[in-house]
């Protein structure tokens, strides 16, 4: 979690993998939007991927959400699959990879 100014400011989940760290549900609160918190919690699962000894950090990202795939593209992640929800028959999310050996 971040916080600033004595407030949480956003949240990030994340879970090891086989053959990466995972990254979900990053999240920062509105009024703190703008100041680099995203990047930070970005960097932070980054760092935490080299400790456990992952080579990469992955995540999905909606495909009706393309700002966020802007963000995490301008990290250096990629696309690497997209896929459909069940019941949908057009993709709706993007998995991103981010190589960081």
């Amino acid at each position: 979690m971040a916080v600033l100014e004595d407030e949480p400011a956003g949240a990030v989940l994340w879970q090891p993998r086989d053959d990466s760290l995972y990254l979900g549900r990053l999240s920062v609160l509105p009024q703190f939007r703008q100041r680099g918190i995203a990047g930070a919690l970005v960097e932070w699962v980054e760092a935490q991927a080299r400790r456990l000894g992952k080579p990469a950090v992955t995540l999905g990202v909606r495909v009706s959400l393309p700002e966020n795939f802007e963000l995490f593209s301008r990290r250096g992640f990629v696309e690497i699959s997209r896929s459909a929800h069940p019941g949908w028959t057009e993709p709706t999310m993007i998995e991103m990879r981010k190589q960081l050996v």
